[in-house]
């Protein structure tokens, strides 16, 4: 089984010979892998705008801006693991502008902007296990066999805001009062080896599924 998870995500070794590892008493030929895959960025914007004038003193402003860019994470070795990132940015904010006199006006604007960033692991399977882990055999000289190891995780940012700016112009003065407030919920998700990390020294003692010789640790909770 082992072996079957192994050829499935790996790919082909080319020709040239580097070498070979000793597995149960027998030599196995081993080459260079060379990785390289696609990358891509894509990313789509929105902006809307609207002024109304409610009367004489009274104007009201809106604006919405979006941004959402999808792009690859690509920081598994192997090209089987790599993912979608996505990513989101709004903001809304409606604005109030009304003047109590020639000399004085007041600007009310209440504000909401988020921003969204989830790091996805691929639905592959690793058989007996729960989630596909992160294994390294140091005698492939093979960096990591799974998906990006900082992965799953992901931020949320949502701010809430609450401005108040008043202005009064007295003679060759201009005093200006405000009160800016602003609520800040932060969701976030990450625990380090959440899917498990685990290192033999040897590809002899990960086909035999030998306890990991350098480093077995999976958290939990």
């Amino acid at each position: 089984n082992n072996l079957n998870t192994l050829k499935q995500f790996m790919p082909a070794a080319p020709a040239n010979d580097r070498g070979s590892v000793s597995v149960a008493g027998r030599d196995i030929p081993i080459g260079t892998f060379p990785i390289s895959g696609a990358y891509y960025s894509n990313q789509y914007s929105a902006v809307a705008s609207v002024d109304y004038n409610l009367s004489d003193r009274d104007q009201l402003r809106g604006r919405y801006v979006q941004n959402k860019n999808d792009s690859l994470d690509d920081l598994a070795n192997l090209p089987s693991f790599w993912t979608t990132l996505p990513q989101r940015y709004y903001l809304v904010s409606l604005a109030e502008f009304h003047n109590f006199t020639p000399n004085v006006t007041n600007e009310l604007r209440l504000a909401y902007n988020r921003f969204n960033q989830t790091y996805v692991v691929p639905p592959a399977k690793f058989p007996g296990l729960d989630a596909f882990p992160n294994l390294t055999i140091d005698e492939l000289n093979f960096a990591n066999i799974g998906p990006d190891p900082n992965a799953p995780q992901y931020t949320i940012q949502n701010t809430y805001q609450l401005v108040e700016n008043i202005s009064w112009t007295k003679g060759a003065h201009n005093f200006k009062f405000g009160y800016d407030g602003r609520d800040s919920v932060s969701p976030q998700h990450f625990i380090q080896r959440e899917r498990g990390d685990y290192e033999w020294s040897t590809l002899e003692g990960y086909l035999q599924d030998q306890v990991p010789d350098t480093f077995a640790e999976r958290n939990v909770g």
